[in-house]
């Protein structure tokens, strides 16, 4: 329903409800009468104006069934919003896991690197040569690890 009419059905409504506590007793359809009777009568030729014709009575009917045709896949639509927010859900919380593996990912590759190049600059110190192949290694790896999960 476009928001313009629902607009239009709160004023109406709220036009009721206060000619309704001026006077409890008024009758809209009193009221409106007049006027309706004088447009149809304009619209069927009764008081000298257009006629109704066929084709505007073909036009009215293809607009109504136009919308009726409408209506179903609004329904469908309608119905498959939970369907589509439970997809968007878990798409954002598997997307959320995922990137909170990777930040862990990285912040563990970047501790090992930090270790790992102190170890390094010990066993240069040192000259430890087990020392300097395997820290050398893991730096390297651990490096490779930042560098790739930063993607």
């Amino acid at each position: 329903m476009p928001a313009q009419f629902a607009f239009l059905g709160r004023a109406v409504s709220v036009f009721v409800g206060v000619l309704h506590i001026l006077d409890p007793n008024v009758d809209l359809l009193g009221l409106g009468k007049e006027r309706v009777v004088e447009w149809a009568k304009q619209k069927t030729g009764v008081g000298g104006g257009k006629r109704f014709s066929g084709k505007d009575f073909s036009n009215a009917a293809l607009s109504a069934i136009g919308q009726v045709r409408a209506l179903p896949p609004r329904i469908y639509a309608f119905l498959d919003e939970p369907k589509r927010m439970r997809e968007y859900t878990e798409r954002h919380d598997k997307e959320v896991d995922r990137q909170k593996v990777r930040l862990q990912t990285r912040a563990f590759a970047g501790v090992f690197g930090a270790i790992s190049l102190t170890a390094l600059f010990f066993g240069i110190w040192e000259q430890h040569i087990q020392l300097l192949i395997f820290s050398g290694s893991v730096l390297i790896v651990s490096f490779w690890m930042f560098w790739r999960k930063g993607k």
